[in-house]
Parts: C-alpha cells; sequence; structure tokens
C-alpha cells in the first residue's frame, strides 16, 4: 500500500507522514527530501531551474538514495542536513515543477518501491 501526502512546504507533511508510517509499519520515503536533494546539487552545479538540457544532463548521472537510518544521500554525499536550508526551501518549487525533474524523481521512487515493498 501507497499513501500519499500532499500540501504546501513546512505544512508538516514528512511529520505526519512518519508518524503514520510507524504507526502502520509501512517505510517512510521522503519523495520532499529527494527533489530537495536535487534542487542542492544543482543549486551547487550552478545550474538554473530555466535550463532544461543542462538539467537533463545533471539528472542522468546522479544517484540518489537513503541510507539504513533513512538519510538522504546524492551522489554518494549524505545531504541530509544542507537540504533543509531555506535557501533550498526557495528554489525547490522551480525546480520540482519541470516536467523532466518529476519523471526522474518517480523514476527512483518506483524503484525504491519495488525493493522495499
Amino acid at each position: 500500500m501507497i499513501i500519499a501526502i500532499d500540501g504546501p512546504s513546512a505544512s508538516g507533511k514528512s511529520t505526519t507522514a512518519k508518524g503514520v508510517a510507524e504507526k502502520l509499519g509501512f517505510t517512510h520515503l521522503d519523495t520532499g527530501a529527494m527533489y530537495r536533494a536535487v534542487t542542492w546539487g544543482l543549486k551547487n552545479a550552478e545550474i538554473t531551474a530555466d535550463d532544461i538540457e543542462t538539467i537533463c544532463h545533471f539528472l542522468s548521472e546522479i544517484e540518489i538514495y537513503f541510507d539504513a537510518t533513512n538519510r538522504i544521500h546524492l551522489n554518494g554525499a549524505d545531504v541530509s542536513r544542507e537540504i533543509r536550508s531555506g535557501d533550498i526551501s526557495s528554489r525547490v518549487s522551480a525546480v520540482s515543477s519541470v516536467p523532466e525533474v518529476r519523471e526522474k524523481m518517480v523514476t527512483i521512487q518506483r524503484q525504491i518501491a519495488k525493493f522495499t515493498f
């Protein structure tokens, strides 16, 4: 079973999802963290949200995964703390609205679900 929680930034989606997952014995997949990780990676690579061609190249070379403690890694680096900054929060909406980013994240999410659930 997959449960999705949607809502605005900082509305408590992750906290609610973690609680629901724990209560029901489900695995929690923080998809928002995935978009934040991509946003962080693009920012550090100095790629803007309107540079679709470069974003597509960036996406073709990334590896995103969660470790056993549910910390998120981008290309081998734990970015769990960095992705929660105000700067990333202010950029993530623009990045997550890029169709190619959404497509890549859904692909990764399905791969994780296949091996986790």
